[in-house]
């Protein structure tokens, strides 16, 4: 985490679209490498104990929102995991950038919500 993935906290604070992509053999750890364990917590919940701690910090300066998606990209095929149902496809175009039409967006209400 501290290698891969902290120093994306920060970018978000300056204003910057994230993502983490985890990629690899069948059987290689991407699941454990992201969910963890209970005593060994992976990447997802270290960074939403950092994100919502610097919002915790920021309460006095600013006001913060979280959005978040979650999906699937694997045989060229992409799914929405929080809400699954129908292939989605990226689209790029000048004025939005790259997008994904139908992902579904969340905002959760803090670290749990999220988790969850």
């Amino acid at each position: 985490y501290a290698g891969t993935t902290k120093d994306v906290v920060d970018v978000i604070f300056n204003g910057y679209n994230c993502s983490v992509f985890v990629y690899g053999a069948t059987g290689a750890g991407k699941t454990h490498t992201m969910l963890g364990s209970e005593g060994n917590p992976g990447i997802i919940f270290r960074t939403v104990m950092e994100l919502y701690n610097h919002i915790d910090a920021l309460k006095e300066e600013a006001d913060c929102e979280v959005v978040i998606s979650y999906l699937e990209i694997y045989n060229e095929t992409i799914i929405d995991l929080i809400n699954p149902g129908t292939q989605l496809q990226i689209r790029e175009d000048g004025k939005m950038g790259v997008n994904i039409p139908g992902l579904s967006r969340h905002r959760p209400s803090g670290p749990e919500d999220l988790l969850r």
